[in-house]
């Protein structure tokens, strides 16, 4: 590894997962100028949809931001609603399945730490997507009060 030190970090199923905080960082950096300074916003939004939930859902941090940055979220012309829809069907279509780390650190960034945890993700990762969908199809009609809605569907009753 050139330059600077690999840590070892508890993974959640008591295993350990090898980082490397400069080369992670700066790869998130590169996504984030790619999208403009929008990566992180969206990043932020998913974390917190994940606390705001009835039930907190499980989604392991680095992993959302490896994928998330991996898949170019946020580059291009794209509103902000679209971007965290983008990032839903991302989540979904993943199945809860653990990252090939990009930069080989590790072997695999799991997403969470049980089978269980992976269904709960993957349900409500589906469930925001198509919520999601819904709210920018309102939007797309110009009822915004219709795309509120969904909304505050996908944000558990907190986003109005």
């Amino acid at each position: 590894m050139p330059g600077g030190a690999v840590f070892g970090i508890p993974d959640g199923t008591g295993d350990w997962l090898l980082t490397a905080p400069h080369v992670q960082t700066r790869q998130l950096r590169e996504a984030a100028k790619r999208s403009g300074g929008k990566l992180p916003c969206v990043i932020q939004i998913v974390k917190w949809w994940t606390r705001i939930r009835s039930r907190v859902v499980p989604l392991n941090s680095f992993h959302l931001e490896m994928v998330l940055a991996g898949q170019e979220v946020g580059v291009g012309a794209a509103s902000y609603a679209a971007l965290t829809a983008q990032a839903f069907r991302i989540l979904a279509r993943r199945q809860g399945r653990a990252l090939t780390d990009p930069s080989g650190i590790s072997h695999l960034i799991p997403v969470v730490s049980s089978e269980a945890q992976k269904n709960s993700l993957t349900a409500r990762a589906r469930e925001a997507a198509d919520w999601a969908e819904q709210a920018l199809i309102a939007e797309a009609e110009g009822d915004e009060e219709l795309a509120l809605w969904w909304w505050d569907r996908v944000f558990n009753g907190r986003f109005t």
